[in-house]
């Protein structure tokens, strides 16, 4: 009976924490096919200052990664995630009155400062009670959430701002009824957890200066700042991209830039599936989709044929970082200790989200120098190789999962 208790439990969390990441991502995205009607009210802006309102968000969210962690680890994951859902909340309702850019940047930050917590509870959560066998596909499972909430926002805002001419902050409302919804789900199915605080002392060895803070922890941070990098750059101006440089209809550009947020989830469930069955290859597996995702970003920039230009953005999403963080989470997870758990999680997205902090303003800074976006693509592509050499290089050796935990 415990046994199905326990089974019954975890199948419950991959559904909550996915619909949490639909819900999360959905209001990341939302309003990037719409910057034309967010200057209606704003005034016009220049490219940099509109690639900072997703900027403003990344900085609240990455911000508040290192303290939520610890946080978590010392009161319970529950009681940090339930108020950081009510924080995400109350930033939507900011930014549904916004009438400035500047109040928008507030909005979005106190959002990202709200949500922050959820990457390191939610992966800490199925890292302790997701069974062995299948905790790459179930983390890619929980993952596929964002690639839900990244087509639901760009659909969403391109068919009913964009085609039905509803206001930009519509989508805005639907999203903050959404966390409200979600934030009575985590009350209700979320149990109440002990902090924990056993065996810190055995856990200050585990992971001294030879073990947690080595060159393998600081490669793995630098992989998952190029991904980072690279897809945020991506899914904050593709749209926009696609509209101005390769000349398509604005609702048009929102649903074929779906496409990689569609490929990514057979891709990530795929991946999850091999892992599960080949762990031990895991580290070189994760270096070459990397550098196959590089290789189809920078197509992206050379191709001007729809067809030809859909199916690099197709093989992005298949190959690109929504496949390799079920891989990745994992692969750190399972190398420290519970009781460090989150703050470790927390630690490691904090390095990779810098990334999604300095995309969306620099290729909007690139922008406005060189009258393309093309320049940002290649910064990304060349991070991206960077980032998957130095990985693979410093990785491949030091026993897979517990690589961290070893001197």
């Amino acid at each position: 009976m415990m046994r199905n208790q326990k089974t019954e439990y975890w199948k419950q969390l991959v559904g909550v924490l996915c619909l949490g990441w639909i819900v999360i991502w959905f209001a990341r995205t939302m309003l990037t096919p719409v910057y034309a009607e967010v200057q209606m009210t704003t005034g016009p802006q220049s490219s940099f200052r509109m690639g900072m309102i997703a900027s403003c968000y990344f900085l609240g969210y990455t911000v508040i990664q290192i303290p939520g962690g610890m946080w978590m680890d010392r009161v319970g994951r529950k009681k940090v995630m339930i108020p950081g859902l009510a924080v995400f909340a109350a930033g939507l309702l900011l930014m549904a009155n916004a009438r400035t850019l500047e109040m928008l940047y507030m909005g979005n930050l106190l959002a990202g400062l709200g949500t922050g917590t959820y990457y390191s509870g939610a992966f800490s959560l199925t890292g302790s009670y997701v069974v062995p066998e299948y905790k790459y596909v179930a983390t890619a499972f929980v993952n596929n959430g964002c690639a839900f909430g990244i087509m639901a926002g760009y659909l969403f805002s391109g068919y009913f701002v964009k085609k039905q001419g509803f206001s930009w902050t519509m989508p805005v409302w639907v999203d903050a009824a959404a966390v409200l919804v979600l934030l009575l789900i985590f009350i209700k199915v979320l149990k109440e957890e002990a902090p924990a605080s056993a065996g810190r002392r055995k856990q200050k060895t585990e992971t001294g200066p030879g073990g947690l803070f080595s060159w393998k922890m600081a490669a793995s941070c630098f992989y998952y700042f190029s991904a980072c990098y690279g897809y945020y750059m991506m899914i904050t101006w593709l749209p926009s991209f696609l509209e101005m440089e390769r000349g398509m209809d604005g609702s048009k550009a929102s649903v074929y830039a779906c496409i990689v947020s569609l490929t990514s989830v057979p891709g990530a469930l795929l991946c999850g599936r091999f892992l599960d069955r080949f762990g031990n290859k895991n580290v070189m597996f994760m270096s070459v989709l990397q550098c196959l995702a590089a290789v189809m970003l920078l197509l992206t920039t050379r191709f001007t044929v729809v067809g030809a230009l859909m199916l690099a953005l197709g093989l992005y999403g298949f190959l690109g970082k929504q496949a390799i963080d079920p891989l990745i989470v994992p692969y750190i997870s399972g190398s420290v200790p519970a009781s460090r758990r989150s703050t470790v999680l927390g630690i490691f997205n904090f390095f990779g989200m810098s990334g999604s902090v300095l995309a969306p303003g620099i290729t909007g800074y690139v922008e406005d120098l060189t009258g393309s976006k093309v320049c940002g693509f290649y910064i990304a592509v060349v991070l991206m190789f960077a980032g998957s050499v130095l990985f693979w290089l410093t990785n491949r050796t030091g026993g897979g999962l517990k690589c961290f935990t070893q001197s």
